[in-house]
């Protein structure tokens, strides 16, 4: 954007005077809203990425706390000789016909 503002200007320096004024007014004018729009996409990005890593860090919370919660309720009591419980074994109400025998 930075060159094209140079070049805009350079072309202005060849125009004749009476013209060259209005028209380097209007070609700087559409620079600067240039300007101005790139700096406002850029804010709404970096606003966007900050809603974004919030977000990251909430579901990284709740998975975390979701992990916490399984080993919890996979670990076997101490002292106990029990096997914990497997995480597969809706398959087997799911699908009886695999496990009784023909």
């Amino acid at each position: 954007q930075f060159l094209y503002f140079i070049g805009a200007w350079t072309d202005c320096r060849a125009m004749p005077a009476s013209r060259r004024f209005a028209e380097c007014d209007d070609l700087i004018e559409q620079q600067a809203q240039t300007i101005t729009a790139a700096l406002e996409a850029k804010r709404r990005a970096e606003e966007e990425a900050a809603s974004l890593r919030q977000r990251v860090a909430a579901l990284e919370a709740e998975l975390a706390t979701l992990r916490g919660a399984r080993d919890t309720t996979q670990a076997p009591a101490v002292g106990s000789a029990a096997a914990p419980v497997p995480v597969s074994t809706h398959v087997v109400t799911l699908l009886p016909h695999l496990t009784e025998p023909s």
